[in-house]
């Protein structure tokens, strides 16, 4: 069997973290061998160990936007320096057959595969929109340094085929999926007993890394209103930066002092995500640029959420409007967020009906066995199996 180095931009357990897991599953239950790079300790890290597999910590030269400035460059070039040397290492001392770079903020794997002329399949789970120049760049590495790019959504091609419409032969869809099984059994009454709530109250949440477009600051504003309105709602946002990004949660928070309080909350990331989305009664996501394909509503549909998306990216291919949810257009209005939430608020019935179209959706397109058996139709092209 083959062995396959897989390298990703974060350790923690969000969506694409989870992803990644099930990646790195499903080509090992093929027989292949995984050895992972990763740029930080982590949950992440733990997780992959305790399955048994090669777990490498060091930086990869992710690109971030915290780095576009002249000090920024250095640690770049820096780290893509030391990351080159180290991946090289590791491809020749584990005989390394195939690289898939989890991200496309990943330029690296792109650069190894080349040098050393091994396969390299690039899963694509980011909608670049700025800077224009930088967003150019990548899809140009995109197809020129690939021979295989998975996109997690129609959304994600499509904007990559704007700048780079010859990858459309080496391109495909590959829809996330989950274990919705494992959504069924969150304590959300725990959550809720800690905040303070009854059963009478109702829960609004999001679950999102805290950064420039995930959307804290207008889920913010749709709060600000509803709460004036009905005194049983409360707000809650799930979420922690990058490291080195601290300053944005402690902006987030700052922001939310003037909110009356003890109505909206404010806690950092949980690996219990499944005791939140029991706890919420609504679940929103209000990337205001688009989101490829977040993991996050996919859960919220496991736990038959009323859910309210933003009408851009991948959320318009998981969402039906006015059946499974509601989707928002225009995109980040404040004031159709707030008319969608008080129809959800006003009527226990729409959010169960809603609930139960969402959670038959997920279970018969994003079930994680289409999932496995999709990425492992990809892997046989390139690898050799028993």
């Amino acid at each position: 069997m083959s062995s396959v180095l897989f390298l990703h931009s974060s350790s923690d357990l969000y969506g694409s973290d989870r992803s990644l897991i099930r990646t790195v599953d499903a080509v090992s239950d093929m027989g292949h061998t995984a050895c992972i790079c990763l740029p930080y300790e982590g949950p992440l890290v733990e997780v992959l160990r305790k399955k048994g597999h090669r777990v490498y910590v060091f930086s990869l030269g992710v690109l971030r936007r915290k780095y576009f400035n002249p000090i920024g460059l250095f640690y770049i070039i820096g780290s893509f320096s030391l990351a080159l040397f180290k991946l090289t290492r590791i491809v020749k001392s584990h005989n390394v057959k195939l690289i898939h770079s989890n991200t496309s903020t990943i330029l690296i794997g792109g650069i190894i595969s080349r040098l050393l002329k091994i396969t390299h399949i690039w899963h694509v789970r980011e909608i670049l929109t700025s800077p224009i120049f930088l967003r150019k760049i990548i899809h140009r590495c995109l197809a020129s340094m690939s021979d295989e790019i998975l996109a997690v959504s129609k959304s994600t091609l499509d904007h990559i085929l704007i700048d780079e419409p010859r990858v459309i032969d080496k391109s495909n869809v590959i829809y996330n999926g989950i274990e919705t099984s494992k959504y069924y059994n969150g304590d959300g009454n725990s959550i809720r007993k800690d905040l303070g709530l009854n059963q009478n109250d109702l829960l609004i949440g999001m679950i999102a890394r805290v950064n420039n477009w995930k959307g804290q600051d207008l889920f913010m504003k749709i709060a600000e209103k509803i709460i004036n309105e009905f005194d049983n709602v409360y707000f809650l946002a799930l979420g922690s930066p990058f490291q080195g990004m601290e300053y944005l949660l402690e902006e987030f928070r700052e922001k939310a002092d003037h909110l009356p309080k003890g109505k909206f909350f404010i806690h950092e990331f949980s690996e219990n995500v499944n005791d939140y989305l029991a706890a919420y009664d609504v679940f929103i996501l209000p990337s205001t640029q688009p989101d490829p394909f977040p993991t996050s509503v996919l859960e919220a549909m496991a736990t038959q959420k009323a859910i309210i998306v933003n009408g851009h990216g991948g959320s318009i291919e998981m969402i039906v409007n006015e059946n499974s949810g509601f989707v928002i257009e225009p995109p980040n209005s404040v004031g159709n967020f707030e008319a969608a939430l008080r129809k959800f608020i006003l009527s226990p019935g729409l959010r169960k009906d809603m609930g139960m179209h969402a959670y038959k959706k997920v279970n018969e397109q994003y079930s994680v066995e289409a999932y496995r058996n999709k990425i492992q139709e990809i892997f046989k092209k390139y690898l050799k199996c028993e």
